[in-house]
């Protein structure tokens, strides 16, 4: 079932948390970390998102944002690479939901 759409306004602060399916490990080694870094600098730039605050841990982050604009926080990844959590299926041929 597809989660129902949240209105983000601009100019107001936001707690963003991802964790992974069954809290397994999403970043294993300290250039997962870098990546991650890297890809959050990026996105920053693309959309003018203030970040106030952030923390990685193995299984998941957390992201204190301020959008200027009402695309809200979701926009923060929106045209930036994709973020290591999405790419972690791939590299590890690991299957979530499955029936």
């Amino acid at each position: 079932m597809p989660r129902i759409l949240r209105v983000d306004v601009g100019n107001l602060v936001y707690h963003v948390i991802n964790r992974a399916n069954g809290r397994i490990q999403i970043f294993h080694k300290d250039k997962d970390y870098l990546l991650f870094e890297s890809v959050l600098a990026e996105a920053k730039e693309l959309n003018g998102m203030r970040i106030l605050a952030y923390c990685i841990m193995p299984n998941h982050w957390h992201l204190v944002l301020h959008p200027r604009k009402e695309t809200g926080s979701g926009a923060i990844f929106r045209d930036s690479p994709p973020v290591p959590t999405s790419c972690y299926p791939r590299a590890t041929d690991t299957k979530y939901h499955e029936k």
